[in-house]
Order: C-alpha cells, then structure tokens, then sequence
C-alpha cells in the first residue's frame, strides 16, 4: 500500500522535527501521529467503519491541535502568524473533505488509504516548515 512510506517518514522524522518543548503542542503532535497510523492499521486490515471513526477523530484532533497551537501566536507575538493560521485552515479543509467523504461517502480502502497519506504528505511538507519556524522563534525569544 502506498501509505507505507508516509508512516516511516512519519515515525521517523516527522514528531522529531516538530518538537516544540511545549508539552501540550509535542503531545498533540504525538496524538496526530498516532491516529494517522490507525487510519494506515484500518485500511491495511480493510476495515471502512474503522476508517471512517479514526477519519472524524482525526479531524477533531488537528482542529484542536492548530487551536491550541493559534494561541501561542498573540502573546509571543510571533510575526508569522497569519501566515501559519491560513495554512491550518487550508490543511484543516482539505481533512474536512477528506473526512466527509470517508463518512458519508462509499470510498473504497485506496481511495481512504490515499487520502491518510494526502493528509501525511501536507503535515510533512507545509507543517514540519511551519513549526520549525515557529520553534526557532519561541527558542530565540527565550
């Protein structure tokens, strides 16, 4: 399946990367980065309803986590915020579709199997960048 390679990089590098030192944004990450790997479980072991309740968890996961991360942004006053919120939302769309259709569409194992690794494709690419920056700022303002 071609989500194989996501979960590698995933376990990998990316909660590594996106390492804050902030305990309640790194166990977000490490929740993100669980769930993704049960949706990976669920599609391998061809299981649509478990796709579809890790799917709406998932969502409700990294809508919470980029809240809670927004947050940080007024009163650290971190210059690239807008930039970083209009990329949550842009993310958070793209899962909300995503997640839709798992729920109340017929997709079949692939067609979930690409999506969860869409979703591990943007938080490696656009997400680990964003962090980084924001971990460099939050590091250099201590």
């Amino acid at each position: 399946m071609g989500g194989s390679s996501n979960r590698f990089i995933l376990d990998t590098t990316w909660l590594s990367l996106c390492r804050t030192g902030i305990g309640s944004i790194d166990a977000d990450h490490r929740d993100i980065h669980d769930r993704i790997e049960r949706l990976h479980e669920a599609c391998a072991l061809g299981r649509i309803d478990q796709c579809r309740t890790v799917s709406a968890g998932l969502l409700v996961a990294i809508g919470r986590h980029f809240h809670r991360e927004e947050a940080l942004f007024a009163p650290t006053e971190y210059p690239n915020a807008r930039h970083h919120a209009d990329q949550h939302r842009q993310l958070l769309h793209r899962l909300t579709v995503f997640a839709t259709a798992v729920a109340h569409g017929s997709p079949s194992i692939r067609e979930i199997a690409d999506g969860a690794d869409l979703v591990a494709s943007v938080l490696m690419t656009d997400h680990v960048a964003l962090d980084m920056d924001l971990k460099a700022y939050l590091q250099a303002g201590d």
